[in-house]
């Protein structure tokens, strides 16, 4: 009777570990889906074995009576998690149900269509029978998981398991309904003619297989579920490809055509494989994203030591949708380090998102096992070592802080756990993925310069850090402690630390309310402003907020998400209720971070509304606030074109809140052509024509950009962080030319903070 409680443990042990996820939505069903259908199956066996035991026919009708309150095990789990959702946020109940009967109810439907069929087959040994059908049905979307590109599956009992769970966008959408129509079909056949064959059975009499087979072809119903079961299956793959079921390395292919192969050792024979789709522009997007992996590779070469038994395949997928559609995950990057492959959308020039992916290919050369991964227990994969490694190889620089400086700024902040709770799985997975991932890549940062690359490599591959690095026990936790404590991690400025808390503050994912309903929100919301279509957009966010608020209280909401509400409002012509909103939030006495944000924004709207010096006058109190450099930039540049018309035109089209789906390049050459001499304009024109993927470019381009670039550099009225940029890109287009001198030249004029320093030694690699 065991298995029959599973769903209702595994439903209050979802609220006991995840509270803000046990609401019914995509999450719990996938907790519910196998415990559901191993329950399920349990229950129609007994109902069998009963009326076999009682000398009665089992007919369809019969076995279905007596299952039917098998219905509670799908229902009284899923009423549990409901009942949950009056006490926290639950902001998609439609979307919850769709789920619960997609994913737990057909479970549980085909979890009782495999033990009708098992009865059958395997009529002495029912549940022996029931786990080998469930485990032939699992073999080929875990064989496609481990040979082919793609890291989501679709099960016949589970429906739709994404390759990355903490993914805050997945949910029922038309694929998945078409898919479990189609296999519950499929299985619901061939139950029928399973009972069929069962028909008259009686006192544990056993049929052999070729007397079901003959009386299910000798009887027009069974003729009958035959042939539905096999248009199922015939139809389920045909579809397979297009809607995703069973897409193959084929279909990659055929989609990212152009192959990019590098011989970056000059050995003839190609280290790394670029894969990405012909679109327009692609043979300099080729030769970028080439440069870029060679130039990366090359680092994790010199900071693992060796290099992978094999060629780093890349594949650069041109949007979320794409990568999504042909390999399962959408807004997470993912690596297969047993295939040597990377998956990632184009992460612009020089993103350090590359290396990281391939950091997981290399760290398979120092982990054993099929996977290439250190696992936990050999089940679970141990993600503090997996991230930490890959952090560590890539090491970013944010805020002109390292992973060791972003660390001590934690430390200080109050905002990092005891390295002890970080080491175990729960108390990686139940942080804040920036708190996490960092600390993780500051820990392996300094195990790999404290232990060498020996001590490294048996790390990852799963001894005891002490052990590893041959040190007393709990000698390596109070080093890199005593190490991020010190001044050897950095020094974090007041602003830096006011970043910091920002990024890092904010709750993990196990514990932000309404998770994935916000993320298919964003999603939504995002489909819709690139139609054009705002009252739409507008719905959607307030349909969130509504549901949200009772729970929250309007100053406790995500920032995030009044800001995108508050664009909904400036696109649908509604400044006031979009000044309204604003102006409530910088009342409730924000931190500093937000309150900058906020300032952005109330410039914004003074705009919209005809008034530049009331917007000039927020945006610089927005400057006197922390921000990050990019932000600062902006706001500067918003200052100082809003002096004209074309300006102010430039500046709603580009930056200000509410702004529309627009075609970018053209309004910065409309931009440029209205102001020629406007140096804010000839940095946005320079800037594009930089990072832009166009077949256009020639040599006097790039030196008409470069004298523009140049002379902001050398203007004193121009602010710092406008003259250090320029700088910066000024040293990327002399790497480009193999122009160390002048790489050294700009980097000593734009000074030496970390940032400086970082990308000075990327451009000399160049």
């Amino acid at each position: 009777m065991w298995p029959l409680l599973m769903p209702w443990l595994g439903a209050l042990a979802l609220l006991i570990a995840a509270p803000t996820l046990a609401v019914l939505d995509a999450h719990a069903a996938l907790v519910l889906a196998p415990l559901c259908a191993l329950a399920a199956a349990s229950a129609t066996r007994m109902a069998l074995a009963a009326a076999t035991l009682n000398d009665q026919p089992t007919s369809a009708r019969r076995w279905v009576q007596r299952a039917r309150w098998a219905a509670l095990i799908v229902v009284l789990p899923a009423a549990q998690l409901a009942l949950h959702g009056v006490f926290l946020p639950w902001c998609a109940p439609v979307a919850g149900l769709q789920q619960w009967l997609l994913a737990p109810t057909l479970a549980a439907v085909v979890a009782v269509c495999m033990a009708v069929v098992a009865a059958v087959i395997w009529p002495r040994h029912p549940r022996t029978g029931w786990l080998i059908i469930a485990m032939i049905t699992t073999i080929p979307p875990v064989w496609r998981f481990l040979t082919e590109p793609t890291v989501a599956s679709w099960h016949v009992l589970l429906g739709f398991v994404p390759g990355a769970v903490y993914e805050d966008a997945f949910g029922p959408d038309h694929r998945l309904v078409a898919f479990r129509a189609i296999t519950t079909a499929g299985w619901l056949a061939l139950a029928a003619a399973a009972a069929v064959a069962l028909e008259g059975r009686a006192n544990g009499s056993a049929i052999g297989v070729g007397q079901a087979v003959h009386r299910v072809a000798t009887d027009g119903r069974g003729r009958v579920a035959v042939v539905v079961a096999a248009t199922a299956a015939a139809v389920a793959v045909l579809l397979g490809a297009d809607q995703g079921w069973r897409v193959t390395r084929a279909d990659v292919l055929a989609t990212l055509p152009i192959t990019v192969e590098l011989d970056v050792e000059g050995d003839s024979s190609p280290e790394a494989i670029v894969h990405l789709a012909a679109t327009p522009g692609w043979r300099q997007r080729a030769a970028r994203i080439g440069e870029d992996t060679a130039l990366q590779w090359l680092a994790l070469r010199a900071f693992f030591g060796v290099k992978p038994e094999r060629p780093i395949e890349v594949f650069v997928y041109a949007d979320d949708r794409q990568k999504s559609a042909l390999m399962g995950a959408d807004a997470v990057e993912m690596a297969k380090p047993w295939l040597s492959e990377a998956h990632l959308v184009d992460p612009g020039y020089g993103a350090s998102i590359l290396s990281h992916e391939m950091a997981h290919v290399f760290g398979a050369s120092l982990a054993g096992g099929i996977f290439g991964v250190p696992m936990h227990h050999g089940v679970l994969p141990d993600a503090l070592r997996i991230e930490g490694l890959a952090v560590a190889a890539e090491w970013p620089i944010r805020g002109g802080l390292d992973p060791h400086g972003m660390s001590r700024a934690m430390r200080i902040l109050n905002l990092a756990p005891p390295i002890a709770t970080l080491l175990t799985p729960a108390g990686f997975a139940g942080q804040n993925a920036a708190v996490a991932y960092t600390l993780a890549g500051s820990w392996v940062r300094l195990i790999a310069a404290r232990c060498g690359r020996g001590g490294l490599a048996r790390y990852y591959d799963g001894a005891d850090v002490d052990v590893a690095c041959g040190a007393a026990p709990g000698a390596m936790a109070t080093a890199w402690e005593r190490f991020v404590d010190s001044d050897q991690a950095g020094s974090p400025s007041d602003d830096a630390l006011a970043l910091a808390r920002a990024r890092f503050e904010s709750p993990g994912l196990l514990a932000r309310p309404c998770l994935l309903e916000t993320g298919r929100c964003a999603h939504r919301a995002s489909e819709a402003w690139r139609r054009g279509d705002a009252e739409a957009e507008r719905g959607i966010w307030h349909d969130l907020r509504a549901a949200l608020t009772p729970h929250l209280g309007q100053s406790q909401l995500p920032l995030g998400l009044d800001l995108a509400w508050t664009a909904a409002l400036v696109r649908t012509g509604d400044l006031a209720a979009a000044a309204a909103v604003i102006e409530g939030r910088i009342a409730s006495a924000p931190r500093a971070l937000d309150r900058a944000a906020l300032l952005d924004a109330r410039g914004d709207l003074a705009l919209l509304q005809g008034d530049s010096q009331a917007a000039r006058a927020a945006w610089g109190e927005a400057l006197k606030l922390p921000a990050g450099a990019g932000t600062q930039r902006t706001l500067l540049a918003k200052a100082a074109l809003v002096g004209s018309k074309a300006g102010r035109d430039a500046v709603a089209l580009l930056f200000a809140l509410g702004r529309p789906s627009v075609d970018v390049d053209a309004v910065v050459r409309h931009l440029l052509a209205a102001a020629p001499h406007e140096p804010w304009a000839r940095y946005l024109a320079a800037r594009r024509r930089l990072f832009q993927d166009t077949e256009s470019e020639d040599a006097s381009e790039r030196a008409h950009d470069a004298a523009a670039l140049h002379a902001i550099t050398r203007d004193p009225r121009m602010p710092a962080q406008l003259r250090v940029e320029c700088g910066r890109l000024l040293a990327l287009l002399a790497a480009r030319d193999g122009r160390c001198d002048a790489v050294e030249r700009y980097a000593d004029e734009a000074g030496g903070d970390a940032t400086v320093v970082a990308w000075r030694t990327q451009f000399l690699s160049r």
